[in-house]
Order: structure tokens, then sequence, then C-alpha cells
């Protein structure tokens, strides 16, 4: 069995699914497995590329932008736990793809 990738047309990340060894990929599909450090990972026809959460927390965030305001902080806070359910989640899907026979260094 095989882990293929499918993407959409601009190239991102649809879902993964398993394949006989010998299935032929269909077009916006892939053997090629995101990093999962990736966010938004997007398929260029040979490789997949994506910003590293360190590059977009550096060109996010801006320490003098950031607002006292109490309810804007909840929203902040709630935000953060969203994003932490969100990498939970999305190290499960690694751990399924290295599980079913993909693994996470662009190989199957």
């Amino acid at each position: 069995m095989k882990t293929a990738i499918v993407y959409d047309n601009q190239g991102y990340l649809v879902h993964g699914k398993n394949v006989a060894d010998n299935y032929q990929l269909a077009s916006n599909e892939t053997f090629l497995i995101p990093d999962s450090s990736l966010l938004k990972p997007r398929y260029n026809g040979t490789s997949w590329e994506g910003m590293s959460r360190e590059e977009f927390n550096k060109l996010t965030t801006n320490p003098s932008d950031i607002s006292t305001d109490p309810s804007l902080k909840g929203m902040v806070q709630q935000l953060g736990t969203t994003v932490a359910k969100l990498s939970v989640t999305l190290n499960g899907i690694e751990q399924q793809l290295k599980t079913n026979g993909g693994n996470t260094n662009g190989q199957a």
C-alpha cells in the first residue's frame, strides 16, 4: 500500500488516501508527502512549498501592534487554543500517513 496525496487546482493539499502499490496517479495527485511543518502546503508540480510556523510568526507578529484590550486578548487566547488543536490534528495525520505506508520526507 502507498499513500497518494490529493491537491486542488491551485496545488493546495486536500487529503491523503491509501492506494495499491501499482496505483496510477490521477491528475492532482502525487506520492510526495508534504512536510508536516509547512503551513498551508502547496504542490508546485515537483515539490511541496509553504511557510514554516517560525517564518509566519516573524512576518505577522509585531509587539507594538499588540492590543491591551481585554476582549481582544481573550480572542487571541482562543485563537491560540485553536491553533494548538490544529497542530495536534496535523500531528495525528502525520502519524496516520506513517502508519498507512507513507512518511513525511516526501517519499512513499
